[in-house]
C-alpha cells in the first residue's frame, strides 16, 4: 500500500500513479465569480481556478474499481448543505492550495465507510476541503483568513471518476 499526504495527492495523479476518485459536487451561485474575487490572478500557478465545486470523498479506488458499486453507496447519503467560513491552504514544493475547509462529520462517516468498503490503494489524513485555486509557491498564506460572511454550498450530486479520468454520476446509472 501507498502511503501519501493530501499535498500530493495532485502530484501523483500526475506522474501516472492512476487512481479512482469519489467526489461530491456542490450547487454555488457565482463559483467562478467567488473564487476570482479571492485570489488574484496574477498569484495563479498554470493550474489556476478550480473550475468545479466539489469535495473530494476518497482518491485511491483501485483500477478494477465497479463505479456503480460506489455510487450505490451513496444514493442513500442525505442533502447536504456546507458552510465554508475560512479560507485555508495546503503548501507543497510546487505551488500553494487555496481551499475552503469544511467541517462536516457526515463527509468523514462516508469517507471511512468506503476505506472499509473498497480496497484502496492509498491513506492519508482526510481535511474535507474545496480548492479554490492553485496559487504559485509561497503566495498561498496570504489567501488565510476567516470569511466574514459563511459561503453557504448545497449538494448536487456524486461523481466518480475512474483512473482514466472518465466521470460517472448517479443519474448516469
Amino acid at each position: 500500500m501507498k502511503y501519501i499526504d493530501t499535498f500530493s495527492i495532485w502530484e501523483s495523479k500526475n506522474n501516472d500513479i492512476k487512481y479512482g476518485c469519489l467526489m461530491l459536487y456542490f450547487n454555488i451561485d457565482n463559483w467562478k465569480t467567488i473564487i476570482e474575487n479571492i485570489v488574484d490572478k496574477n498569484d495563479l500557478h498554470e493550474k489556476g481556478y478550480e473550475e468545479e465545486c466539489h469535495v473530494t470523498i476518497l482518491y485511491g479506488f483501485l483500477n478494477d474499481t465497479n463505479p456503480n458499486k460506489v455510487l450505490d453507496k451513496c444514493k442513500t447519503f442525505p442533502a447536504l448543505s456546507v458552510f465554508a467560513n475560512k479560507i485555508g491552504i495546503f503548501e507543497n514544493e510546487k505551488f500553494d492550495v487555496v481551499k475552503f475547509d469544511i467541517q462536516n462529520d457526515l463527509l468523514k462517516e462516508l469517507h471511512e465507510d468506503l476505506k472499509e468498503d473498497f480496497n484502496t490503494n492509498v491513506q492519508y489524513s482526510y481535511t474535507p476541503h474545496v480548492t479554490i485555486a492553485y496559487v504559485k509557491k509561497g503566495l498561498g498564506s496570504k489567501y488565510v483568513q476567516v470569511l466574514n460572511e459563511q459561503i453557504k454550498m448545497t449538494s448536487s450530486n456524486f461523481v466518480y471518476s475512474d483512473e482514466n479520468k472518465n466521470k460517472f454520476k448517479i443519474n448516469d446509472i
